[in-house]
């Protein structure tokens, strides 16, 4: 028995090819996981979303005039 999951996304329950359609499988911590292609890009999109946030935010600071002491 793998300790991966068959070919089913672990996000939508879609079956797929992993060798055919591509997609990813590996684990989140001890958590093994398969995601399909489309779940996947979704997967990065969501993060690089949440990124983009975080550095903006973060120029923002970089960019703020020092304050008095």
């Amino acid at each position: 028995m793998s300790d991966y999951p068959p070919d089913m996304c672990t996000i939508c329950d879609g079956e797929f090819s992993l060798e055919d359609e591509g997609g990813s499988q590996g684990f989140i911590g001890m958590l093994p996981v398969t995601f399909c292609p489309t779940c996947k890009t979704g997967i990065f999109d969501f993060v690089e979303q949440q990124c983009s946030h975080c550095i903006e935010s973060a120029m923002e600071e970089e960019n703020e005039p020092p304050k008095a002491a």
